[in-house]
């Protein structure tokens, strides 16, 4: 059986940073986040039979859009250790680094390393969403755990999960 040699090409251009420094990207992506958040936030108040001026929604519109971007950049930014470490071990590179960036669920190790940082991004959201977004509504905090938590499921960055071959089908 033959060793395929260790790469880190997809680490230095996967998706993230696309999202972050490609400004070709935004036009497409800031509208369908804002979408995906108005519609998120949304349900979230109509399941709470929540009430509030037009004014108030669109400042909770406006900061759970930008939660969900804060989510977005946190979970990239986990790749920067990765990177390092990845210089620095070829076990790393091979095991956590190019798998994280390209195929999360080809090894164990790729997977529990994004897990936990989406489970941290996940926190960062709910935590966010509970105290800053819902906090001008008129809810029970009942009703503000389980808003926040809807606002942080229909916001999560889940397309980390997805292999690269899927993300770039047609564009490589």
């Amino acid at each position: 059986m033959k060793k395929k040699p260790v790469t880190l090409h997809m680490f230095f251009f996967p998706l993230w940073f696309l999202v972050l420094f490609a400004p070709g990207v935004w036009p497409l992506s800031v509208p369908v986040s804002l979408a995906i958040s108005l519609l998120t936030l949304w349900i979230a108040l109509k399941l709470q039979k929540a009430s509030a001026p037009k004014k108030t929604l669109f400042f909770a519109l406006i900061k759970t859009w930008v939660i969900g971007i804060l989510s977005y950049l946190l979970l990239a930014l986990s790749f920067l250790p990765v990177g390092y470490l990845a210089l620095c071990s070829s076990w790393w590179a091979k095991e956590v680094a190019l798998p994280a960036a390209s195929e999360p669920f080809s090894t164990i190790e790729a997977f529990l390393w994004l897990t936990l940082w989406f489970s941290l991004s996940l926190v960062l959201s709910y935590w966010l969403n509970k105290k800053w977004t819902l906090r001008k509504f008129d809810l029970a905090d009942r009703q503000k755990k389980r808003a926040a938590l809807i606002l942080m499921l229909g916001t999560a960055p889940y397309i980390f999960y997805l292999p690269n071959h899927i993300l770039y089908a047609g564009l490589l």
